[in-house]
């Protein structure tokens, strides 16, 4: 069996102290069977490695965060590379699934996860020391997703159960990340959401820019 990290920083972020941003998707797209109990890297050669450009989930989070500072995607990307670190970690709700499949075939195949499957993906996601970090959690494209309904409402449960220990975390669902959902996007994020990206990328900065 081959395995895709649970969650996937970029960098030296896991061993850092600034907050976080956790970026919860919907499937990795590859031919891991599950998920390994690890932190994982993502790589910002991302259009190189996907040669999907910069429109992805990745490519958006980071045109997102970038949005809010009035500066190109690319930049921050060039920052990101220059100190080795990110805000933005990444992971998603259900298993690996292979490219090219149709809509109406991911579907069935999100279906057939058992539930208990789920519960127990997402107590473990959960489960890492730098979920106690994030002070943002971005929802893309799972919301609205009948197949997710009951996945969904755990996830929220565990993150709702972190808030109210912890009043500086927030929250947002968002239409799913790729490039053709920007302007939804833009529309989605609350002033809340970006004055949040904002001081968590003021956080990040100062401390990659302390070293």
């Amino acid at each position: 069996m081959t395995f895709h990290p649970l969650i996937q920083v970029y960098g030296n972020a896991d061993k850092a102290t600034f907050p976080l941003i956790l970026c919860i998707g919907r499937e990795p797209n590859g031919n891991e069977d599950d998920y390994d109990d690890a932190v994982g890297r993502y790589d910002l050669r991302w259009d190189e490695i996907k040669n999907i450009g910069d429109r992805g989930v990745w490519g958006t989070a980071f045109w997102l965060v970038a949005q809010t500072q009035k500066m190109p995607m690319q930049e921050l990307k060039r920052l990101s590379e220059r100190y080795h670190s990110s805000m933005l970690a990444f992971t998603d709700i259900s298993k690996p699934i292979e490219s090219g499949l149709s809509n109406r075939a991911k579907i069935t195949r999100r279906e057939s996860i058992p539930l208990e499957w789920y519960r127990s993906h997402i107590q473990g996601m959960f489960s890492f020391g730098v979920i106690g970090r994030v002070e943002l959690f971005l929802l893309h494209g799972l919301s609205m997703r009948t197949e997710f309904e009951e996945p969904y409402r755990i996830l929220v449960e565990w993150i709702n159960s972190i808030r109210q220990e912890n009043p500086k975390v927030s929250c947002i669902d968002l239409p799913f990340f790729s490039w053709r959902n920007y302007q939804r996007i833009k529309e989605s994020a609350t002033p809340e959401v970006i004055a949040k990206i904002q001081s968590i990328y003021s956080e990040w900065s100062k401390a990659v820019l302390s070293k």
